[in-house]
């Protein structure tokens, strides 16, 4: 296929020397606080993914580790079964991904689709599925071990987080091979769906219930957040994880290549706005927690400082090895 004039071809080699990360150390600056309970997370974890084998034991053992010194970051303030219960649904959610998504997706996207029409009545209280999937029988016993800690309102909204993502997962599936029919804005709209944030930031509320309720979670402010949360992990992610994914295609689906496509520029400057997208996006989200808790007893204080410990574990995600090139 012919590129659009003034586009590079998808293997002419304009990808920069280095990937042009954003710099969030004006917004989110580290060193991040952590949980001192990662340790035990990770063993509850090993026994977990002993009882739901999702993965092959050396990618199980890898992704425990960067998922457990993950969460410590996410959740730096949760008690030792909280944070191992946060986990064991990110690694549950990565393996799945890793597993039936990307590649494996893009090639039969039907069969995706009927994989997670199988997990979908699971969220909704159903039985686990068959006795030879682990997936359905893991995501059982996560909701069922959610149902211990929170009330109804926080699970359903938890299990709409997950469907979302699911579903925004089968769009995924559907475009993966083509990312030059996807449109920009359609690609913001769904990019912060594709990423497990929506769901990281419903757990903060499940690992420290906001007195406020669901009201105040409600408000604009509390989406606006929510919103610049979810768009930065997944535009993170996209920077961090570009050269991982081009290994597996000449035109990964990511916020670079379908910027690209849209500015019909080159891949260096696609990378330079995303840098820059990502950078005010940060900063959207730091004014949004300043305004927030400025009143330490405001309805939102705590469920704003809460999203910005999210943003903190994004931040240390992308600088881990699974992203490194």
């Amino acid at each position: 296929m012919t590129a659009p004039a003034g586009r590079a071809e998808p293997d002419e080699p304009d990808e920069p020397d280095e990937p042009v990360l954003p710099d969030l150390g004006r917004t989110f600056p580290g060193p991040f606080p952590k949980s001192p309970h990662a340790g035990y997370a990770a063993a509850e974890t090993g026994r977990w993914l002993a009882r739901f084998p999702l993965l092959e034991p050396a990618a199980a053992e890898a992704l425990r580790d960067i998922t457990c010194r993950g969460v410590a970051v996410t959740y730096p303030e949760a008690d030792p079964d909280g944070l191992a219960l946060a986990a064991a649904l990110f690694v549950w959610f990565v393996a799945l991904d890793d597993t039936h998504a990307e590649t494996a997706a893009a090639a039969d996207p039907a069969a995706y689709v009927r994989r997670i029409a199988g997990l979908l009545p699971v969220l909704g209280g159903g039985p686990a599925g068959p006795a030879d999937d682990p997936f359905g029988a893991a995501l059982a016993d996560l909701l069922a071990r959610l149902r211990e800690r929170a009330g109804p309102a926080l699970r359903h909204r938890l299990a709409g987080d997950l469907r979302d993502t699911l579903t925004a997962t089968v769009w995924e599936a559907h475009v993966l091979s083509d990312p030059e029919s996807v449109p920009l804005a359609e690609y913001l709209t769904l990019r912060r769906y594709t990423v497990l944030a929506p769901a990281a930031a419903t757990m903060a509320e499940v690992l420290a219930p906001d007195p406020a309720g669901e009201r105040a979670l409600e408000s604009e402010p509390a989406r606006r957040l929510r919103e610049a949360v979810c768009d930065l992990a997944g535009w993170l992610n996209d920077l961090a994880s570009y050269r991982r994914e081009r290994r597996r295609a000449a035109e990964p689906l990511s916020l670079p290549t379908v910027l690209r496509n849209a500015r019909r520029c080159s891949l260096p400057e696609a990378f330079a706005e995303a840098s820059r997208m990502c950078e005010e996006r940060a900063a959207e989200a730091r004014a949004l927690i300043g305004e927030l808790t400025a009143d330490p007893a405001g309805p939102l204080a705590g469920y704003a400082a809460r999203l910005g410990a999210v943003v903190h574990s994004y931040a240390w995600h992308i600088a881990h090895a699974r992203y490194a090139g």
